[in-house]
């Protein structure tokens, strides 16, 4: 598995997409969102607001790679500081191109409503 570790970043520091791994943040604006897309954005935001962030994102660089819309709940209800999985190597060098998502099904906990997120 790719090499990582558990950290506490703050908000404020993560941007949205890393363009150099061609993951898009388009998807998450809200304008791009379907009626139905939307919906689920709020169900998730209540959620948060009870349960908290359940599944923390995914990070490389201070760039977010999965948990766009967590990190966008988290900023629109204020909370300063977010669990994160810090990617620590070089992934445009790893042999894995699934590296990352292997660290998410690794991490993702199945409980609540977070889990499709």
């Amino acid at each position: 598995m790719i090499k990582h570790r558990f950290v506490r970043k703050k908000v404020s520091e993560l941007v949205n997409g890393y363009r150099g791994l061609r993951v898009s943040y388009e998807h998450v604006r809200d304008e791009h969102r379907t009626v139905e897309q939307r919906e689920k954005f709020e169900k998730l935001k209540d959620d948060i607001k009870t349960k908290g962030i359940v599944n923390p994102l995914i990070i490389f660089k201070n760039h977010v790679l999965i948990g766009m819309r967590r990190k966008e709940i988290a900023e629109s209800l204020g909370i300063e500081e977010i669990d994160c999985i810090e990617v620590l190597e070089d992934i445009y060098s790893h042999p894995n191109p699934n590296a990352v998502y292997e660290i998410r099904k690794t991490y993702q906990k199945q409980e609540g409503f977070e889990v499709w997120v």
